[in-house]
């Protein structure tokens, strides 16, 4: 074996295992002098395949979104297509009674692109709340949004902004639904050619718990295309808490819990086509036939024109939520023999989070896990294929296996079959919630070591998480922010990007006055990655 092939073999042993054994003081002097060689003649760097490391992006505790007196709260986010983030909310800076819907677009290097604390969607009196965005595609956001300007009814308006924050409808929006009775926005999906799809509820005035559930499209140009609004379902008594998804082919998916029975609450879903057309049962199809409670969800596309549906469920327990899931087909028939148990535990609450598509027609949903109440609370996170199979094993991965609250986790995908994952965690801070994040890859491993990456850590707490990926191989999140006290909260955000791939070193060997040597594998972005000394007899010293 020459003096190169001697510097590979210890370098890959060093990198695989990060310590040798060398017997004797000619073998150490030999093999320092061949790596030395090497490294100066070939500049040669040894790699470690598929090794990843998270890290902030911007300032160490976020860049601030929204700085104004008075409460902002609701973050929702967009991507603005340029790896940074377009961000809207509902902002009380006059006063609780005069709220309105603002918007901030942060550049990749975590700029604030639009005015410093936000550009106004609308200044129509009264309340505005409840914002909802998508991408316009072109570098600006769709919003829409409930409100109260009439003083009797709520409606539904919209607008959209381009990418330097100039409202390019009506000053304070367009009017999406209103009328007799309330309408408010509960989802806006993007139609992928610019537009979106809304969603809301309507019902009458309260003790009415008589909820329906609609749809409208819009243009980019803000031109309502169905002649009329679709019905998602007008089924009796109550349908709540909607979400909504694309369904890869320019139409919607929307699931719902309903209390058409009012003795069993159930799960139903809706397919709508491009053109506004129910493509399943009128008022929905039943997402699972078992007759105990089943408590809304969450909603994911399945690739095929189908959906995955993730849930609340109670048929092992009435007083304790297990999470359960069920694949329904482009033609609304349910794909499974049965219900698939996903996060179960028959000591501990677990319900779900988020639900995500894998990009490979599976998906990845992300559960919360209670431990002697809520004194201890998990993230946990299992992938599945189309066919109801586990590709993470027969139990969840536990995304925070240590002590403490970690709860209200937001997932995006990686888009290589992988989740990013952010959730507020009390482990650093006993009397408030920080924001920490993790990065899962195909298999379910923690990619990044420890705790993964910190997003926030400064006094006070923060919550009400919004995630987006940024298009680069790392993504953005936002929350609201109460470092500068609970009566003044305020909107920050971070982006966490990971670096994919192979992470190549450089050997540096050095023998001291005291006859030992040390070999360094140091990063090629001049990050120490491990070290070691031995004695000239060939023991590890350090």
């Amino acid at each position: 074996m020459d003096r190169f092939s001697s510097a590979r073999l210890l370098s890959d042993n060093l990198v695989r295992q990060q310590e040798a054994t060398v017997d004797t003081r000619r073998n150490i002097i030999a093999v320092g002098f061949a790596c030395a060689l090497a490294l100066l003649l070939t500049g040669v760097a040894f790699g470690v395949q598929g090794y990843e490391y998270g890290k902030a992006h911007w300032e160490p505790d976020g860049v601030p979104v929204c700085l104004a007196a008075g409460l902002q709260g609701a973050p929702h986010v967009t991507t603005d297509g340029a790896q940074g983030v377009i961000v809207a909310w509902v902002d009380c800076r006059p006063s609780l009674a005069d709220c309105d819907i603002y918007a901030q677009r942060v550049g990749a290097d975590g700029s604030r692109l639009w005015q410093p604390d936000g550009t106004p969607v609308n200044s129509a009196q009264d309340v505005q709340f409840d914002p909802r965005v998508v991408s316009d595609g072109d570098g600006g956001a769709l919003v829409a949004w409930s409100d109260y300007r009439n003083h009797t009814d709520y409606s539904v308006f919209a607008q959209r902004l381009d990418s330097a924050g100039n409202r390019l409808w009506a000053s304070d929006g367009i009017t999406v639904a209103a009328g007799i009775g309330h309408q408010t926005v509960v989802q806006l999906v993007p139609d992928g050619s610019g537009g979106a799809f809304v969603v809301w509820e309507e019902w009458q005035e309260y003790p009415d718990t008589d909820t329906n559930l609609f749809a409208r499209r819009l243009d980019t140009e803000g031109t309502l295309l169905w002649s009329m609004p679709t019905t998602i379902t007008v089924a009796p008594h109550e349908q709540y808490k909607a979400k909504a998804a694309t369904d890869g082919a320019g139409g919607l998916l929307v699931t719902w819990g309903d209390l058409r029975d009012p003795d069993d609450s159930n799960i139903y879903a809706q397919r709508i086509s491009t053109n506004g057309a129910v493509l399943w049962e009128p008022n929905g199809v039943l997402v699972s036939p078992d007759p105990t409670l089943q408590r809304p969800g969450l909603i994911a596309p399945d690739g095929t024109g189908g959906a995955y549906v993730a849930w609340y469920d109670f048929r092992a327990n009435p007083n304790q939520a297990d999470t359960y899931m069920q694949r329904l087909t482009a033609n609304g028939m349910v794909a499974w023999t049965s219900d698939l148990p996903a996060v179960v535990d028959p000591t501990y609450a677990d319900g779900p989070d988020d639900l995500i598509p894998d990009g490979s027609s599976g998906a990845i949903v992300v559960a919360s896990r209670c431990i002697n109440g809520a004194v201890e609370v998990d993230v946990l996170a299992q992938r599945v294929n189309s066919d109801g199979e586990f590709l993470w094993g027969s139990e969840p991965v536990n995304v925070t296996p240590w002590e403490k609250q970690q709860q209200f986790a937001v997932a995006a995908p990686d888009n290589q079959g992988g989740a990013y994952i952010a959730w507020i965690d009390k482990y650093t801070d006993s009397f408030a919630y920080d924001v920490w994040t993790q990065h899962l890859g195909a298999d379910g491993t923690r990619l990044w070591l420890d705790h993964g990456v910190q997003a926030v850590g400064a006094d006070g707490p923060q919550d009400l998480l919004a995630i987006i990926s940024d298009g680069d191989g790392g993504f953005i999140v936002a929350w609201r922010d109460r470092r500068d006290g609970l009566e003044n909260p305020d909107l920050y955000a971070q982006r966490i990007t990971g670096d994919i791939g192979t992470r190549y070193f450089l050997p540096l060997i050095q023998k001291n006055r005291k006859s030992r040597i040390t070999v360094a594998l140091r990063s090629l972005r001049s990050k120490l990655s491990s070290c070691r000394q031995w004695g000239m007899s060939g023991e590890v010293q350090r």
